[in-house]
C-alpha cells in the first residue's frame, strides 16, 4: 500500500511493505495466532515495515502518521 509518511514538517513517500504481527493493546504483545496478518481493522493495533522512497533523519520513538490519499491510514511510533 502506498502511503505518505508524516513527522512533523518531514513528508516522504513510501509503501507499507509488510504487516509483521497484530498487537495487544494494553500489554504489546504479540497475539497468538496473529503473525503475519493479511489485513488490519481499525481500532487494531498492528506492527507494521514502511519502505521510504529516501532515506530520512527519524530516530526510534518518534511519533508519525501514515497517510494515504489524503486520509489518515494510521499513526504509531518508529522503533
Amino acid at each position: 500500500m502506498q502511503v505518505d509518511v508524516h513527522r512533523g514538517r518531514l513528508n516522504i513517500a513510501g509503501r507499507i511493505r509488510e504487516i509483521v504481527a497484530v498487537l495487544d493493546k494494553s500489554s504489546g504483545n504479540v497475539v497468538a495466532g496473529k503473525k503475519k496478518p493479511r489485513i488490519v481493522k481499525p481500532a487494531v493495533i498492528a506492527r507494521v515495515v514502511v519502505e521510504l522512497e529516501r532515506e530520512v533523519p527519524l530516530e526510534g520513538g518518534a511519533r508519525v502518521v501514515l497517510r494515504c490519499d489524503g486520509e489518515t491510514v494510521a499513526a504509531g511510533l518508529l522503533e
